[in-house]
């Protein structure tokens, strides 16, 4: 493993600032996570404790019970006495990722189609026509953040909050290759007409094309992932 270079205040948080009143762990984990899956830590980045504190000011023992859980999550590798690292994108990892989130989100959206609301459906479309005017903009993060609404919002739809955490922790590296197929215009003008094909079905309440919609949306992930490979093959390990 190589040292890929040092983390930066700025490169981490971002507008992001902690708040004291809630836990230390969870925020530096969320804010470590979010780094690694928008790149902002690329694999194979060194990750010094100290450093850590001196970014989030805050102290060492929730920064390392916070690389604990990343190295639970398979987001990053710890060597006893030679340091912390990202981990590179483990390909099975991905398979797995794409395989839990599918089962979740095919029930969702056949539940949404059966039962969305007029009220649900017009907030969804309104985050369809933001993704669609976003893609003028090229801001690749916002991008990744309305197509996370999209499907949160399916999500939720039936089950607040719960099930969409459980989807989010499963998906992570599936994240980490969905963010780097965003430079790529056609893959960005695909998933707003897939957004769009989705979410057709679910008004006009046909569950089967909805969720034949969704299964197609999901699965370009292996496209994309034959694409970012060749082009990031160090950021990869079978």
């Amino acid at each position: 493993m190589t040292d890929a270079g040092s983390a930066t205040s700025d490169s981490l948080l971002g507008d992001f600032t902690i708040d004291r009143r809630k836990s230390m762990v969870d925020q530096a984990h969320t804010l470590l996570q979010n780094a690694i899956i928008f790149s902002k830590l690329p694999p194979g980045q060194v990750l010094k404790e100290r450093e850590l504190c001196d970014i989030l000011s805050i102290s060492r023992t929730p920064i390392r019970e916070a690389l604990l859980r990343l190295q639970e999550d398979g987001l990053v590798e710890i060597f006893p006495q030679a340091g912390t690292y990202v981990s590179r994108i483990s390909i099975e990892a991905v398979h797995e990722s794409q395989f839990i989130r599918v089962a979740l989100e095919m029930a969702t959206v056949g539940y949404a189609a059966r039962h969305g609301t007029p009220e649900w459906q017009t907030k969804t479309r309104r985050l369809v026509e933001k993704y669609k005017q976003a893609l003028e903009w090229e801001d690749f993060d916002e991008l990744f953040d309305l197509d996370e609404q999209f499907h949160r919002s399916i999500a939720e739809f039936r089950f607040r909050d719960r099930l969409w955490k459980m989807t989010n922790s499963a998906k992570a590296h599936m994240d980490r290759v969905r963010r780097l197929s965003l430079p790529y215009r056609d893959r960005r003008l695909a998933i707003a007409e897939e957004h769009t094909a989705v979410l057709d079905a679910i008004i006009t309440r046909e569950e089967a094309q909805a969720v034949e919609a969704m299964r197609r949306h999901l699965n370009t992930v292996f496209q994309d992932l034959e694409r970012v490979r060749t082009e990031h093959g160090e950021y990869f390990v079978d």
